[in-house]
This record gives C-alpha cells, structure tokens and sequence, in this order.
C-alpha cells in the first residue's frame, strides 16, 4: 500500500519465484529482515501466543491443555 507500485509488483514476483527457486528464497528473507517484516510478525505471533495461553486458564487443566500449550510455544519458537 505505502510503496511504489514498481516495488509492489518486484516483491509480488519475488515471492511467487521463492516457491520454486532458493535464490529468490533467499532474497526474499533478506529483504523481509531487512524491512523489519520479520521481527515485526515474530512480535505480533508472540502477543497472540500469549493471548492464547492466558485463555487456557479457563480449559480444565489436563492433556488437553497441556496440548495447546505445547504447540503454542512450539510456534513462537520455530525457526525459518
């Protein structure tokens, strides 16, 4: 929205290689951590992950729950 529609349709065709090419993927992370993208979806999974966990108070606590917690933190822990 913010950049030029040059820019727009550069990183559109970036990503669409990045499927097929490890160039490109490559390129492509480099521009997302250059841009700061990254750091700031790692920043946004993080508060929703611990929204989510705060909501678990209220699951009986059990396999269940313990689940949910697990994969909550494996998604804020992965790596790319």
């Amino acid at each position: 929205r913010g950049r030029p529609a040059r820019e727009r349709d550069e990183s559109r065709a970036l990503v669409e290689a990045a499927g097929r090419d490890e160039a490109a993927q490559a390129r492509l992370v480099g521009r997302l951590l250059a841009d700061g993208a990254l750091g700031a979806a790692d920043a946004a999974a993080r508060d929703e992950v611990a929204a989510a966990q705060a909501a678990l108070a209220a699951v009986p606590a059990g396999p269940d729950r313990d689940l949910l917690r697990t994969i909550a933190d494996y998604i804020v822990r992965r790596a790319l």
